[in-house]
């Protein structure tokens, strides 16, 4: 009989994957930030899997396996052979939610490419709904998953994932309520931009967050559109993408050109 992580006591299952990966790794000679470069995702995340404080989906939990050339089974049971199919079902036999749920997701980005390369007169409710399911669907994904789609759709490795981590530990040790209170309220604010930049990647082809800020800035001046409630400037590429967005979406799904170059690198 295979044996699951969930037919083991919560602490021990999760400790003894979590070891496994750390031993993994350090056979290898790897540090956690090569390790994080190769999987798409910061060290942060890597030591909290070590750690035991959090525990990786099943599709990262695969990457970081052939990232460490080992089977997804050993780190889950210290078996040498890979899963199986039926192994990475739940007991009830039913296919593998979270693999669904990121498909269903990408199935929705992927239509929103669709809407834009054969946009026609009358399809604005077409694209309001489709946005509308689109984040509904990112409501089924950890940060973790949608971080890295985001990095295999052209995200650069920016600071987002390692503010995410840092939250997370704040959380963790954190006594105060309200403190934490607000600092899950940021957790989704970033969770929400992080999706808002995938459907960009689906609607605009990139993330906005690549173009050059003083681009960006000329951009607003040329559509007339203001740094509103930010006083007379703009400050940073986060707040222009804010106010930015909706007009590059629009003239993108109606094929209108804007020329907005990448910052020189």
């Amino acid at each position: 009989m295979t044996v699951s992580i969930t037919d083991l006591p919560a602490e021990k299952a999760k400790q003894t994957a979590a070891s496994r990966l750390r031993e993994a790794r350090e056979k290898l000679g790897m540090s956690r930030s090569a390790l994080a470069e190769k999987v798409g995702i910061s060290a942060k995340i890597i030591e909290h899997y070590e750690n035991g404080n959090s525990e990786p989906p099943i599709t990262r939990l695969k990457n970081l396996a052939e990232a460490l050339g080992v089977a997804t089974g050993y780190i889950l049971y210290g078996k040498a052979e890979p899963l199986t199919e039926h192994a990475l079902k739940p007991k009830t036999g039913k296919p593998n939610v979270e693999d669904n749920d990121l498909s269903r997701f990408e199935g929705a980005l992927d239509r929103l490419t669709e809407l834009r390369e054969n946009w026609a007169d009358g399809y604005e409710r077409k694209l309001e709904a489709l946005l509308e399911e689109t984040l509904r669907l990112s409501k089924f994904l950890s940060f973790d998953e949608l971080w890295a789609l985001g990095i295999s759709r052209g995200f650069d490795h920016d600071a987002t994932a390692d503010q995410h981590s840092e939250l997370l530990e704040f959380i963790a040790t954190a006594t105060d309520e309200d403190e934490i209170q607000e600092a899950k309220s940021r957790i989704e604010a970033i969770i929400e931009e992080v999706t808002n930049r995938l459907i960009d990647t689906a609607i605009i082809g990139e993330d906005l967050y690549k173009l050059d800020e003083e681009a960006l800035k000329s951009f607003a001046a040329e559509h007339e559109i203001s740094a509103q409630g930010l006083g007379l400037y703009w400050s940073g590429v986060e707040e222009l993408v804010a106010q930015l967005r909706q007009t590059i979406r629009y003239l993108s799904v109606r094929g209108e050109p804007f020329a907005i170059s990448h910052p020189q690198r």
